[in-house]
């Protein structure tokens, strides 16, 4: 027999259904295991999973851990604004507070907004970044790159920021999908 989970898929950032950026919310008493919430977060499939459950310290809100379909991250935007937004609006809250593995993720909610600052400050993460590869992947000229170098950074996932002169620029880039 399988347990019975309540969740619900959300779009975060629209007001619009079925254009956002699609969340799934599990909740749970906290008796998963890391695997099962792994293997939930994979019958997802979506781009992240956000399993609440019981706070530590009853001052705040929710503990939650967040999944990709493939691993565990102490931290994501897209997560926390749609587990606030969730939270709040279930509860009737205008703050949230959640613990990540990151860290305490206090959230304001304004309006149907969600502002919050970080657990952490994104840090260089990895080696240098060749600018060709870049330039390769954005189907850009290299020279289109800068005027600063590119980076990898991790505040929760880690990510490539690629800087490009203009606006113009970022407009005619076309990024290429991993096959």
């Amino acid at each position: 027999m399988h347990p019975t989970l309540p969740f619900h898929v959300w779009d975060v950032f629209t007001d619009t259904a079925f254009s956002g950026n699609p969340l799934a919310i599990v909740e749970t008493d906290g008796s998963l295991s890391t695997a099962q919430m792994q293997t939930i977060a994979r019958q997802f499939n979506l781009s992240e999973t956000i399993f609440l459950m019981p706070p530590r310290d009853p001052a705040h809100t929710a503990r939650a851990r967040i999944f990709f379909p493939t691993a565990e991250i102490p931290f994501a935007g897209h997560p926390t604004v749609g587990a606030a937004l969730y939270l709040a609006a279930r509860d009737g809250l205008q703050e949230v507070t959640l613990e990540e593995e990151a860290g305490l993720v206090p959230v304001r909610i304004r309006e149907g907004r969600a502002q919050f600052r970080a657990p952490v400050l994104p840090a260089p993460h990895g080696g240098a970044v060749e600018v060709e590869l870049c330039a390769r992947a954005l189907g850009m000229a290299p020279a289109s790159i800068g005027p600063h170098a590119p980076g990898a950074f991790a505040g929760g996932p880690a990510f490539v920021y690629v800087p490009v002169r203009d606006r113009a620029t970022l407009a005619q880039a076309r990024p290429e999908e991993p096959h």
